[in-house]
């Protein structure tokens, strides 16, 4: 494939990407009722005293519903997304090497959800109480909306990132990355350049 070839790819993979994203939203923002509680849930049980989140601007509230649709859009969009991460690397794959594409798809959506749950149930729950503990006579906790879920979103992607490393490892391993004949080759292939590069400089002059 030349190079332009590549940019028309990667535009395609893009563009089905980002469809599949905003029909993600769409379909969470039908049911933001019950996303919305499911999120806010925890936040809102940890607050001493029975205290609710606080927003202090008009647009704040509304955004908060736009910003948990995209992001339960996200999650439901991740297989997709992925598969087609997958369709951009696989024409530089051998076809015994292109086999894997559901295996990786399947394994990195498995692993991506299940960061996420890791992040809602046990580290959130966590970090919202670490920080709330901080209250003495002379501060009281009034979290707003925006940097408690800007807090969510950070966890939970980062730990669905995180959780990637299983299909990282499987997949390089599956097609022969960190095999040791390819870095013997490669090992190989440094002593010869450093060799070549190093014989004019350590060769002497003659003398005459």
């Amino acid at each position: 494939m030349s190079f332009l070839e590549h940019l028309d790819e990667l535009r395609t993979r893009l563009l089905v990407s980002v469809a599949a994203l905003f029909v993600g939203f769409l379909g969470a923002f039908a049911f933001i009722s019950p996303i919305f509680e499911f999120i806010m849930r925890p936040l809102q049980e940890i607050l001493p005293n029975d205290g609710r989140l606080v927003y202090t601007e008009p647009t704040e509230a509304f955004f908060l519903y736009i910003k948990i649709a995209a992001l339960a859009g996200l999650v439901l969009a991740v297989p997709i997304i992925l598969y087609q991460l997958w369709r951009f690397v696989a024409p530089g794959l051998y076809a015994r090497e292109k086999r894997f594409a559901i295996p990786f798809v399947m394994l990195a959506t498995f692993f991506f959800v299940g960061g996420a749950l890791f992040s809602h149930y046990l580290l959130f729950p966590w970090a919202w109480s670490f920080f709330a503990g901080f209250t003495t006579d002379y501060m009281q906790f009034f979290p707003r909306i925006q940097p408690a879920f800007s807090l969510y979103v950070k966890l939970l992607l980062a730990c669905g990132v995180v959780f990637q490393m299983p299909t990282v490892v499987f997949f390089l391993a599956r097609v022969g990355a960190g095999s040791r004949p390819a870095s013997s080759c490669g090992t190989r292939s440094t002593r010869c350049c450093s060799s070549s590069f190093s014989r004019p400089c350590s060769r002497r002059p003659a003398i005459r």
